[in-house]
């Protein structure tokens, strides 16, 4: 059977609907594979030092305020958040006067309250009191391997290879002094403005000589260093990733928004001085670049000596 012969127009239309689709899919992978890199080289630029201005902030106010009440401008944004997120009852009830059951005057072990107005002072008294503060490890990671490419199943596997490949675990062994702590140590360049509003679940352990306080943050989109979930770890703003990515092509005009997961934040604490020794956060993320989306966390581990 001969084959059809096509007409000079029909071939040019086939040509060029093969050059179109060749086009398209080239773009798909291209906005892909950028968006990946750009969100290793955004993520490599801003963890050590978020802002100039954060760590003066921080180098000026040597007061932490340790109570139900937001600093700054968390004062407007959670006032109606008085609810946890799962349960519609609040985080962290009024239980500082009285046990679990309601007996004898409640201790760290049982009051809520004291667990959270420990974490937050021992915490924040790393950036004014501690001598040194070293940074063991970090890991950055896919959270839960999204990558979402416009529905794409081939470029969505390609973004999950490169990203097992560009986020993983390092060994930093760094150790700042001085200034640097404040600079350095979660948040990054910031105070912490930690809410009871903020906290969707606390709960604490003893060790020995050491409380060992673990917190949960609810999630937050497009939080500010210092507040929410950056209260507790070194985050990734809106206009961090702005700035870095303004003179990378095909994702400079795709507007960033982070939507930060559940938080958990770990301190060790010292029972008889109150210091925080021992450090660790798990800071997952789902970050929107347009119609495309990457699942990011970031997990990092500290020590301090006074």
């Amino acid at each position: 059977m001969a084959k059809k012969q096509l007409t000079p127009e029909q071939y040019k239309a086939k040509v060029e609907k093969k050059a179109e689709k060749r086009k398209k899919f080239t773009n798909l992978f291209l906005k892909t594979i950028a968006i990946c890199v750009a969100i290793v080289i955004v993520y490599s630029a801003t963890s050590v030092a978020f802002t100039k201005i954060g760590l003066a902030t921080v180098l000026k106010n040597k007061t932490f305020v340790v109570n139900s009440q937001s600093q700054g401008n968390n004062s407007n944004s959670n006032s109606n958040q008085n609810v946890d997120n799962n349960n519609q009852t609040p985080a962290i009830p009024d239980d500082s006067n009285t046990d679990s059951q309601g007996g004898e005057a409640a201790t760290v072990m049982t009051s809520k309250t004291m667990q959270f107005d420990l974490f937050v002072k021992a915490f924040s008294g790393v950036k004014t009191n501690a001598k040194s503060a070293t940074q063991l490890k970090k890991n950055a990671y896919n959270y839960n391997e999204h990558v979402d490419a416009g529905g794409n199943p081939i470029i969505e596997a390609a973004g999950k290879g490169l990203m097992g490949s560009l986020l993983k675990a390092e060994d930093t062994n760094v150790t700042y002094t001085g200034a640097d702590i404040a600079g350095n140590f979660p948040p990054s360049g910031a105070t912490c403005g930690l809410t009871k509003d903020d906290i969707k679940s606390i709960d604490c352990k003893e060790e020995g000589n050491y409380y060992i306080i673990t917190v949960v943050v609810k999630p937050a989109k497009n939080p500010k260093a210092g507040e929410k979930v950056g209260a507790v770890a070194s985050v990734l703003t809106k206009e961090s990733i702005q700035d870095p990515i303004k003179d990378v092509p095909i994702i400079n005009s795709l507007e960033p928004n982070c939507d930060y997961q559940a938080t958990t934040a770990e301190a060790k604490i010292e029972k008889s001085t109150g210091n925080l020794v021992e450090y660790y956060f798990d800071l997952p993320m789902i970050l929107y670049m347009g119609n495309f989306s990457v699942g990011l966390g970031f997990e990092e581990w500290w020590t301090v000596a006074y």
